[in-house]
């Protein structure tokens, strides 16, 4: 028989072990933010109709898997898991309004893999439709501070930005680019470049733009950057959106946002500062717009991020049904910490079952089972192998208690019980005097 090579797609990963673990941690912490705070579960198709993703991705939609099925359909993979609730949303007229969503579900993009970046890659998304408030924008924003924070594995940044406010800084600035159809969607991508590439391709790139001078678009971005403490100097953006109305109360919306987090008496681990260059790349963007980096590996880019799409919903509806959301890229996440090295679980948890010979499957499943009915994690050896290969792999597993069961713990129907971090041990207990004996964390 012909061989093949076991290989996967370049850009797509398998996982196992402590990265399914930490994977699975983070589901739970979105799952338990998500029902404290009144967010409905929801699963929508990995396949849609193309026409249904296409046009609101912005640079996104280039990336988009997509192809003709066997009924000659044009369908595609979603890139992310907005667009098509906003088609769920659609579809379903009769919805209490507001809604919140929560979903967890694998999104596909054709993009250049790097490290943290996959083409197949898990977002967790949280979302509120019909309600264009302050306290919808905060509830979005909130649930994904609580799952960081309580991920207990560093400090976070959260960068506050709004479309509206940056628009109007390009009437100021670049007045002339709104004379082409696309010009401010074209500026907002660029600006969005910014910590990427830096102050002078921005300015560059900008003046490529019909419209725009260089001039213009060195003072935009001299403004940009100025920076108030740690965030953007609000009072010299203020300064001068003085005569935009609009952009004014964008700023004022933003500058509430920060009011209400720094009001919230609970330990966060996420810091929320405004900068006003944040513009994500998506083009269906509308009002306030964030991004969330690592403080200990900023340069890593972003595990999180959101903002309003107001209209999202009125390619597919007459009614107008404002929308925020916010995603925490769980892929992303878990290889910024595995860079940082906090990925590895050192944390002893469980039993695992050692057979000191042959023929006694029968009490040692018993036993395992009784744990396993008190919560506890246990497991049996399937490999009949020399004691002290068992407890070597015990060790290696990274469990708490090794559970012994010879010919006399199974004539007498007990078990000794050995402490794998202390060594101590305590033979022929009961499964009830065992039981005590385990920690608590089991």
């Amino acid at each position: 028989m012909k061989k093949i090579e076991a290989r996967k797609l370049k850009g797509f990963a398998d996982y196992s072990g402590t990265t399914m673990s930490l994977r699975s941690q983070i589901m739970e912490e979105v799952r338990r933010a998500a029902s404290e705070a009144g967010f409905i579960a929801l699963q929508t198709p990995a396949l849609e109709y193309a026409e249904v993703l296409l046009g609101e991705g912005g640079e996104t939609d280039k990336q988009v898997f997509m192809w003709e099925d066997n009924g000659g359909r044009s369908v595609a993979l979603r890139y992310d898991l907005t667009v098509p609730f906003a088609r769920f949303v659609a579809e379903n007229g009769n919805l209490q309004m507001p809604y919140k969503r929560y979903q967890i579900g694998d999104v596909w993009r054709a993009e250049k893999p790097q490290k943290g970046r996959f083409r197949e890659f898990c977002q967790c998304d949280f979302d509120i439709i019909g309600a264009d408030t302050l306290s919808a924008d905060f509830e979005v924003i909130l649930a994904i501070m609580k799952v960081l924070t309580r991920l207990n594995k560093g400090t976070f940044t959260m960068t506050l930005g709004h479309r509206d406010v940056l628009g109007g800084l390009l009437k100021v600035f670049l007045p002339d680019v709104f004379q082409s159809p696309n010009g401010e969607s074209a500026c907002l991508i660029v600006i969005d470049k910014l910590d990427k590439i830096g102050p002078e391709k921005v300015v560059n790139e900008l003046s490529l733009i019909s419209g725009a001078t260089r001039e213009g678009a060195q003072d935009l971005l001299a403004l940009l950057q100025k920076r108030d403490g740690e965030g953007s100097d609000l009072a010299a953006i203020k300064a001068s959106l003085v005569s935009d109305e609009v952009a004014t109360a964008a700023l004022g919306r933003l500058e509430s946002l920060l009011d209400l987090v720094n009001a919230i008496d609970m330990p966060l681990s996420v810091k929320l500062v405004a900068d006003l260059k944040i513009a994500r790349g998506l083009a269906y963007y509308t009002g306030v717009v964030f991004e969330t980096t690592l403080d200990s590996l900023p340069s890593f880019g972003s595990v999180s991020s959101g903002g309003r799409y107001d209209q999202l919903t009125q390619r597919f509806v007459d009614r107008e049904l404002p929308g925020v959301g916010g995603s925490i890229g769980l892929d992303r996440l878990v290889a910024a910490f595995e860079e940082l090295g906090v990925l590895e679980n050192t944390k002893r948890a469980g039993v695992f079952v050692v057979l000191a010979s042959q023929g006694l499957e029968s009490w040692a499943f018993q036993a395992a089972e009784f744990f396993r009915a008190q919560g506890v994690l246990c497991e049996v050896s399937l490999k009949p192998s020399k004691l002290a290969k068992q407890f070597a792999l015990a060790d290696k597993m990274n469990r708490a208690y090794a559970m012994v069961i010879g010919e006399e713990e199974n004539s007498s129907q007990t078990v000794t019980l050995k402490d794998l971090s202390s060594g101590e041990q305590h033979s022929k207990l009961s499964l009830k005097d065992a039981l005590k004996l385990l920690k608590p964390e089991l």
